[in-house]
């Protein structure tokens, strides 16, 4: 009897006991947790994304953001549906200058973030670290979910990994790294939906769970609308599928019939799912790829492919060295950066080997077990995590735009903490049951957690703002260009143009054909042929470049060259045909050479694209005061300020305004408050013209003097103030003023004659004939008008007389009258040199000629006294009288 009772009552009694012991203890064993330690779960981690990027909420828009979110027009006016036809940065997708990246979902955000908050910062920062927060979360889900599906503790931890690694502070502190948060997300939503199919049939049904796949697939749209890479999950999704599947298609008999069959639909309908959206993304770009500058990639521009493919092959192990070492991080890796791999030589050639074997290793594990039925999870996730999504990123199918970029390793970023925290745990499991051991491997996952948590929070500092994202580059990779070119962009930004110079310069000296570092260091040099020559290596570098033509138009329109500029600037139109600053200059150009109708058209065409533009509505107030409609003009001058209220540049064409109409006290104090708002060239420059007119000498002088303590070598700063000393007969001053311009500016005309009229003053006529004739020799190769050069060559023949030098005086005062036969000074002084060599009757036909234009001189009219009187003595005296 005893044996029956323990046999059949004991023993059961035992086993249900033991099963419901089990059910009991098994989430304080095996951490498959309650509701409420899966909400600590949750809280802590929430917690720890929001306290590491606490800091970034604070940061300014930084480099890409100024064009993605600042100056793209889809965030903060337009048609909303622009943004389905226009790419991430506001440019049309069909223009050939676009980059191709199409993330509408993304600047949908962007938009409902400026239509809720404004154009500020803060709150775009703000729902980059709540998406940063939520992906996290959700990370940590899909793997208590689908990788470690007996060890929840496993996926907080590989969530706290995720959340920690500084490789994300590009994407989340970098407000357009949005667009690969946004990715992710939906990524994991797609996955996460496809996976949850899997497991409802994952014992061999025979239907398939389409609403999976629906949502999955809907899903992955969303993601391909956030960024290109988001498709990827497809493969990804596919790939899960099949290595969940293999013990299944292993004993399936047939590939028609049972789990297979279902496979098989699966991977059809994906397939077909991921086609379709292909297909749909290259409809979008038309058929057509984005063109890169070399500068971009410098790989995929060789002319080698073992340079282009070893090169390629080596960026692979770079990525991945930056998530397992994230110690050197920089904002750009562009030229410079990563220098070219010549051939099998280059020793870093082995860390290329040794990643691709480490990865094949892995991937042959993983296949062995499954092939054995096991189904390891952690290792087929992490793979199919980390090498498929940065597939798009490697060069492999397509040329990208970027050499390494972090953002990009956002999500293969997952694939990576997976497989840490897996391997950590095998490490685990290996080591000696005995509680140091295991608590030193504790302390060290804490150590390195807090040593990623501290490197992420002190990298959301460098992207504080411009100055300190910069800075970071230059102190990182200095033998990198672009971060020089950058850096030089930002301190001419903030006016130190002398640094921006130097680091312009640095960034030819390290890649000569940087064609946007010409161009921009051209705008800080002063107008002359360094300017010009680096304007035109820009366009021997890239012909296309609208603001090298922009730029060019408007140096020769100030070297007075308008068929020149002309050309440059409707060339720039030609290329970009809504380019304001082109439109803008070329109204400009036509308003100076008095073309109003024309001029009327294009400051019409600049308006329609830019009403809001002070510049804009400035120059057409000017275009409306050359044509004499002053109240016309006041009122653009007065919107101009009304939308900016420090425009100094109005503030001068009003005080121009006011001087035309008389009311000279009410124009000199706009030209006084311009120079209050800002003591610049322009105001200075302003300022001295209005004295210089009123020929308040003085007050000019005074007012040049300011401006060359600003600019020592400005040269209408020198011009103007040897000008007034002249004037002001302090003609000394005046000619060292004027000199000392003549030795910066040796070719500029009206330098050489006013440093030739200053030395005849002071009775230096050798030094005036020399100046004189310097100014002939420019002259003769400029593009000037003949009343110009006659006068040029009159005074050049006045210095001669001076001289003695009566014949080379007679030819150049002969020149002049050739090119300007209504130049009485110039028949005045004929007629006296001739005077001087007794031709009587020649000196008295050019007397009589200037008496004929100008019968009020008096000096003329005493030559001709004189002369009649010689002329009655010579016939006095001659023979036979």
């Amino acid at each position: 009897m005893m044996v029956k009772r323990i046999t059949q009552h004991s023993q059961p009694r035992k086993q249900k006991m033991r099963v419901k012991f089990q059910s009991h203890k098994q989430p304080k064993l095996v951490s498959i947790e309650s509701d409420q330690s899966h909400s600590l779960y949750h809280l802590a981690l929430g917690g720890v994304c929001l306290l590491l990027y606490a800091n970034s909420l604070t940061g300014e828009f930084v480099h890409d953001d100024l064009f993605a979110v600042v100056r793209n027009k889809d965030v903060s006016s337009g048609s909303i549906w622009d943004i389905l036809s226009d790419d991430y940065w506001g440019r049309s997708i069909a223009d050939p200058r676009s980059h191709k990246s199409y993330r509408p979902l993304t600047i949908l955000t962007f938009r409902f973030n400026y239509l809720l908050f404004g154009q500020h910062p803060f709150s775009f920062h703000v729902v980059n670290v709540l998406l940063h927060t939520l992906v996290s979360l959700l990370f940590m889900d899909v793997c208590r979910d689908t990788v470690f599906t007996r060890d929840a503790r496993s996926s907080f931890h590989v969530g706290l990994l995720f959340a920690a690694h500084p490789i994300h502070t590009e994407a989340v502190s970098g407000i357009v790294g949005r667009a690969d948060v946004l990715a992710c997300l939906f990524f994991l939503l797609s996955f996460s939906a496809y996976s949850r199919g899997i497991i409802n049939t994952g014992r061999g049904p025979t239907q398939v769970q389409y609403s999976s796949l629906v949502s999955s697939t809907v899903f992955a749209a969303l993601a391909l609308l956030s960024k290109e890479n988001g498709i990827t999950v497809l493969a990804v999704n596919a790939g899960y599928d099949i290595a969940c599947n293999v013990r299944h298609i292993r004993c399936s008999r047939s590939l028609t019939q049972g789990p297979a069959r279902c496979l098989l639909k699966r991977l059809v309908f994906v397939s077909i799912s991921g086609l379709f959206l292909f297909l749909v993304r290259v409809w979008v770009m038309d058929g057509t790829l984005p063109q890169f500058l070399p500068e971009d990639n410098p790989a995929s521009f060789s002319e080698s492919v073992t340079t282009r493919f070893l090169t390629f092959s080596y960026l692979i192990f770079f990525n991945i060295w930056l998530l397992l070492c994230p110690a050197t991080l920089s904002y750009d890796w562009q030229v410079g950066s990563i220098p070219l791999f010549e051939g099998l030589s280059d020793l870093r050639n082995i860390l290329t080997l040794l990643t691709f074997l480490a990865l094949t290793s892995l991937a042959l594990k993983t296949l062995h077990l499954l092939l054995q039925g096991d189904s390891c999870r952690p290792l087929c996730v992490g793979l199919l995590f980390l090498v498929v999504p940065f597939v798009p990123a490697s060069n492999i199918f397509m040329t990208v735009g970027f050499v390494v970029a972090e953002r990009i390793l956002y999500i293969p970023s997952m694939g990576y903490c997976i497989l840490v925290v897996y391997g950590a745990s095998k490490i685990s499991a290996f080591l000696p049951n005995k509680p140091l051991y295991h608590r030193m491997h504790s302390y060290a996952a804490v150590f390195l957690l807090l040593i990623l948590s501290a490197r992420t929070v002190h990298r959301n500092t460098v992207w504080q703002s411009r100055e300190t994202l910069f800075r970071s580059g230059l102190l990182t990779l200095p033998g990198n260009a672009k971060v020089h070119y950058n850096w030089a962009n930002y301190l001419s930004d903030t006016g130190n143009t002398q640094s921006a110079v130097q680091h312009y310069k640095e960034t030819i000296r390290l890649y000569p054909d940087h064609a946007s570092a010409h161009n921009n260091l051209a705008t800080l040099l002063p107008d002359g042929p360094e300017k010009e020559s680096h304007l035109k290596a820009v366009l021997n570098i890239d012909a296309s470049h609208v603001n090298a033509h922009v730029n060019l138009g408007v140096l020769y329109s100030k070297l007075g060259n308008s068929s020149l500029a002309t050309q440059h600037l409707e060339q720039a139109l030609l290329i970009e045909a809504d380019n304001v600053k082109a439109i803008s200059n070329l109204a400009s150009i036509l308003t100076d050479l008095g073309e109003f109708s024309g001029a009327a058209v294009y400051h019409g065409s600049a308006i329609r694209l830019q009403p809001g533009d002070p510049d804009i509505l400035n120059n057409y107030g000017v275009l409306m005061m050359r044509t004499g409609r002053g109240e016309q003009a006041r009122i653009h001058f007065e919107k101009a300020l009304s939308i900016q209220p420090g425009h100094v540049t109005t503030m001068g064409n009003l005080g121009l305004l006011e001087r035309q109409q008389g009311r000279i006290d009410l124009a000199e104090s706009w030209y006084l408050r311009a120079l209050s708002m800002e003591r610049s060239l322009a105001t200075l420059k302003g300022l001295g013209s209005f004295y210089f007119w009123r020929k308040d000498w003085a007050k000019a002088g005074e007012t040049y003097r300011q401006l060359l303590e600003i600019a020592p070598n400005d040269m209408d700063g020198l011009f103007f103030l040897g000008q007034a000393l002249t004037n002001m007969d302090s003609l000394s001053e005046g000619e060292v003023v004027l000199a000392s311009a003549v030795a910066l500016y040796p070719d500029h005309l009206e330098l050489r004659r006013s440093l030739a009229n200053i030395k005849g003053l002071l009775k230096k006529y050798q030094e005036a004939v020399l100046h004189s004739g310097a100014a002939v020799t420019i002259a003769s190769q400029t593009d000037l008008t003949k009343g110009t050069l006659a006068m040029i060559y009159f005074e050049h023949g006045n210095h001669l007389k001076d001289v003695g030098d009566y014949d080379g005086a007679l030819e150049a005062y002969t020149t002049s009258v050739s090119l300007d036969s209504e130049l009485s000074g110039a028949f005045l002084n004929i007629g006296g040199v001739l005077h001087i060599q007794g031709s009587y009757e020649e000196a008295e036909k050019n007397y009589l000629r200037a008496l004929s234009m100008d019968s009020q001189n008096t000096i003329l009219q005493e030559n001709l006294r004189k002369l009649s009187r010689l002329m009655k003595k010579k016939q006095r005296e001659a023979p036979g009288n």
